[in-house]
């Protein structure tokens, strides 16, 4: 099953190309009736809903800025670059299952009171407080 963080960074990437094929249209017609297509206008065309794109990029992309536009234009990728769930808990299976045998036997700990457990555990690695406030959120 794919993890729902996956699939919301396929979901920009499919957007960010799409919307990059709507660039593509406008400037054409924009050329065809004589103007300078510039990104600006494209995104003020955009904002205005004067472009049309598919509901799921307007999902995604609800409004734009030019300069992310730019952006878009010098990457190799359009996809987003998460790396996934992979976070020392993740990644070290001892400290997984320490992790989980706490939130276990106290399922309602704050992170930082998780964190503190694990030092009077002797965790190690010891995990950062903001890895463990991730990991209680994805958990």
């Amino acid at each position: 099953m794919p993890h729902q963080i996956h699939e919301a960074a396929d979901l920009r990437g499919i957007a960010r190309s799409e919307i990059l094929e709507a660039l593509k249209r406008f400037s054409a017609a924009v050329e065809k009736l004589g103007g300078k297509p510039t990104i600006a206008s494209f995104t003020e065309a955009y904002n205005t809903r004067k472009v049309k794109v598919s509901p799921a990029v307007r999902d995604v992309f609800p409004t734009m800025h030019h300069s992310s536009l730019r952006r878009w234009l010098r990457l190799e990728t359009l996809q987003p670059k998460y790396r996934g769930p992979d976070s020392i808990i993740d990644r070290n299976p001892e400290l997984g299952a320490l992790v989980a045998a706490i939130q276990s036997a106290h399922p309602s700990l704050k992170a930082s009171e998780l964190h503190e457990k694990l030092v009077d555990a002797g965790a190690d690695p010891m995990p950062s407080l903001r890895t463990i406030q991730r990991h209680l959120k994805r958990s």
